[in-house]
């Protein structure tokens, strides 16, 4: 029972010659990890012990402690198979026993392994694609996989679950979740999930209006009912947008909007009130984070000297602003959306229009800096992979540095520059092309904004590059940490010829399709398609497209001409047409 985590208490129970039942409670990234299970077996064991503090007993029946151990011996033939199945729970042992009982009643291993396949198909059949390239198709269904895997059902059979007060509650009229990876997921896995998978977006934007009520403060990394305080922003709101936007409705849309707007307005005192920290890392953690906040709230951007992070937390606590502003919009509370909305520009009070980088600021923007280099003013990252987060107004920040042709040129010497990169904490930059670094999250959608500059064959060629070399159908086949679902969700919307530049928008940008076809079954029962007609290796840009049949001159295209069913056709050449897409994407902010 002692491994991994640091335990704070542990049970094991042998409650019958088939039986083991018992609890585990850890403490490390999540605070207080509660896990009860149930042990059966296919047939009787012949003897069992349990081993306390190192002292074995083949007579104990239930031991209570840290250093705890159990094991069971059987008689058996040769070749004989010996079957063990395990419920578990966060809330009781009787709540694993009920999970157990629901989800496997008999010992048919065959027929377990057969179900598990056909749930599987089922699910990664939302989306089904052709191509002449079987390893493509093998890392485009891995992807697929992987970001389906996360969040976690976090509920029992019967509806019982642990909340962020650590009391037991019950749900009936949604599915509550767990593992909640934000920072990452809210780019990419999330959409992925609004377009194929509304219910569940659903049922997650339920789980936080409920955690925010249970604590507080809607959740930035939860896990096991817990909140980390791991990474920055508070990007649920992100996620509660997007959906909001796209018609997938909370229960209480209104409770909704309460939990969005009281966690993008809390003080630095609520963080304490609502999230008290109970170890040193906790304290630190809690304290840099509330410190900058109350920063950015009181001048619009964080300064150096009050913490680390200020550029990257500025930058996305913009975008989230955004966010807040947008659903108030949409409710007509006018007075908070021209209060977020002009929150949402505080990126501008970083960004340095001569050299065009997002630097620290104290009184004055820093001027001595090298944007290889991973400073203090960064998170996982450097000026190279932030100074092109501003999701929510790429044309404000064209403008801000004179045009397109100059954000165009910095992206060109991004994915041109030398790949050093040194300084602090510079593990998570990985999957370098240039200092674009895909193995982590900041640089996801920079290869797309070439659309926003009204050069989209670049976003094509690139998009393809990555797809091509830091994709592989092999164990180490992605080029950093897949954060939960978000680098494969990453390569799904690619392979399949786009992507949502700026979550809570209903625009996706469009790059160069993998597949030669792919259908998307939506829940409505419609069936989007997309074609790439001549594609291969070779032909990575688009000639011509269509929709429905119609000349389609544009690189994006809207969430609900997916959502209406249809078919989007791509003629894929060798050569870019340099006229292809001149209807391109915006995202702005007018006022």
């Amino acid at each position: 029972m002692n491994h991994r985590d640091r335990v704070t208490t542990a049970e094991i129970n042998v409650t019958s010659d088939r039986e083991l039942t018992g609890h585990r409670c850890s403490t490390s990234w999540s605070d207080e990890q509660h896990v009860y299970f149930m042990m059966q077996f296919s047939k009787p064991f012949k003897k069992s012990g349990i081993y306390k503090g190192g002292i074995l007993s083949d007579k104990r029946k239930h031991g209570k402690g840290i250093l705890l151990r159990s094991y069971v011996t059987f008689d058996t033939q040769e070749g004989e198979a010996v079957y063990v199945k395990v419920g578990i729970s966060a809330v009781s042992i009787e709540g694993a026993r009920k999970n157990l009982e629901a989800d496997q009643a008999g010992w048919d291993f065959d027929k377990v392994a057969f179900d598990a396949k056909q749930q599987w198909n089922k699910e990664l059949s939302k989306i089904e694609i052709e191509s002449k390239d079987s390893a493509m198709m093998r890392t485009f269904y891995t992807a697929m996989y992987h970001a389906m895997t996360a969040p976690y059902l976090y509920q029992d059979a019967d509806g019982k679950y642990r909340g962020m007060d650590r009391q037991i509650h019950e749900t009936k009229n949604f599915e509550y979740y767990t593992v909640f990876s934000i920072w990452d997921t809210y780019r990419a896995l999330h959409p992925l999930l609004a377009l194929i998978d509304r219910k569940r977006t659903s049922d997650f934007v339920n789980t936080f209006v409920t955690q925010y009520q249970q604590s507080g403060l809607l959740p930035v990394w939860e896990l096991g009912g817990r909140e980390t305080s791991c990474m920055i922003g508070f990007h649920s709101v992100s996620v509660i947008n997007d959906a909001y936007q796209k018609g997938i409705v909370a229960l209480d849309s209104i409770a909704a909007f309460e939990a969005v707007l009281h966690t993008a307005t809390a003080t630095h005192h609520d963080m304490y009130k609502y999230r008290p920290a109970r170890s040193g890392l906790e304290i630190v953690s809690l304290f840099r984070y509330a410190h900058g906040w109350n920063d950015y709230q009181k001048h619009g951007f964080i300064r150096r000297s009050r913490g680390m992070q200020s550029v990257s937390k500025t930058l996305e606590y913009a975008y989230d602003d955004w966010c807040v502003a947008q659903m108030a919009r949409k409710m007509g509370k006018m007075d908070d959306y021209r209060k977020f909305i002009k929150r949402a520009e505080g990126y501008k009070y970083h960004l340095d229009t001569v050299s065009g980088f997002m630097l620290g600021r104290s009184r004055h923007l820093v001027k001595h800096f090298d944007p290889a280099a991973v400073t203090i003013d960064y998170v996982e990252g450097n000026a190279w992979q932030w100074s092109f987060y501003v999701p929510h107004d790429i044309s404000g920040q064209m403008r801000l540095l004179g045009g397109k042709e100059r954000l165009s040129g910095m992206l060109d010497s991004l994915f041109r520059a030398s790949t050093t990169v040194y300084g602090y904490k510079h593990v998570d930059v990985s999957g370098l092309i240039g200092q674009y670094a895909h193995g982590n999250e900041p640089s996801h959608q920079i290869a797309y904004e070439y659309d926003y500059t009204g050069q989209p064959w670049k976003t094509q060629a690139m998009t393809r590059r990555v797809m091509n070399e830091l994709y592989r159908d092999q164990p180490n086949g992605l080029e950093g940490n897949d954060d939960c679902g978000q680098m494969s969700a990453w390569y799904v919307f690619s392979a399949l010829g786009f992507y949502p530049v700026c979550p809570g928008s209903d625009d996706y940008a469009i790059g160069s399709s993998l597949v030669d076809k792919a259908t998307i079954h939506l829940e409505s029962g419609k069936q989007f398609v997309i074609r790439a007609n001549s594609n291969s290796k070779t032909n990575v840009y688009i000639g011509s497209a269509q929709l429905n049949g119609a000349a389609y001159n544009k690189s994006h295209i809207k969430y609900n001409d997916i959502m209406q069913g249809g078919e989007l056709e791509f003629n894929m050449t060798a050569t870019p047409n340099k006229t292809w897409g001149s209807d391109v994407p915006v995202s702005k902010i007018d006022e």
